[in-house]
């Protein structure tokens, strides 16, 4: 089992969707959100910790999708707030370029995020080069 909190379900518009939750880290303290789901000192995770579970993921949604009609997939990051972890930006692209080298032929990709909105627009400028669809919560 990957340690790194994804969970995989269904929905409508994206036919098999990721929820990958990249930590807890917030810059919020929001009264809908419970103390379990976010902190604002947790420890971001490693650039490396995230991209051993691309190459994981990738190959996993490669096989699955073999054996389905339907080749649409999402990956939503969701957390805390992922956007800001300060290598979130090199993330997003790797995972871009590493899904066009490898399974653009497999199936196709949509990267989303949900965030509380709070970045600077310059950084929001960077990340969202790389994201399909964004979910302000």
């Amino acid at each position: 089992m990957n340690k790194y909190a994804v969970s995989i379900e269904s929905s409508e518009s994206i036919r098999f969707q990721v929820t990958w939750d990249l930590g807890r880290r917030c810059n919020f303290d929001c009264t809908y959100c419970p103390p379990h789901r976010h902190d604002n000192e947790a420890p971001f995770n490693s650039l490396d910790q995230y991209l051993d579970t691309v190459t994981f993921l990738m190959k996993y949604l490669s096989t699955v999708m073999k054996y389905r009609n339907d080749k649409k997939v999402g990956i939503c990051f969701t957390g805390g707030e992922p956007a800001i972890h300060p290598q979130f930006v090199e993330l997003c692209k790797y995972i871009t370029d590493y899904y066009s080298e490898h399974y653009k032929n497999d199936f196709e990709l949509n990267l989303t995020l949900t965030t509380n909105g709070a970045i600077s627009s310059s950084r929001f400028e960077k990340i969202i080069k790389y994201i399909n669809h964004v979910t302000v919560s």
